[in-house]
């Protein structure tokens, strides 16, 4: 493991204007990742390729 794992609140449905708003599309996160996936982890130098992420929500998880 990387690091250590970091909790972040999300809000969603949020206009655009609102500072706090950080949702986002499923299909641009996923983008995103895509595009960062070359670059490398900020503590073990390895790409973002070979890591993987979890989110939770409630009961569910799920891990790209």
């Amino acid at each position: 493991m990387c690091g250590c794992p970091k909790k972040e609140k999300m809000t969603f449905y949020k206009k655009e204007q609102e500072e706090s708003a950080s949702d986002e599309t499923l299909g641009y996160f996923l983008r995103k990742l895509i595009k960062n996936s070359s670059k490398a982890c900020e503590y073990c130098k390895e790409p973002m390729l070979k890591h993987f992420i979890q989110y939770y929500h409630r009961d569910g998880c799920i891990e790209i």
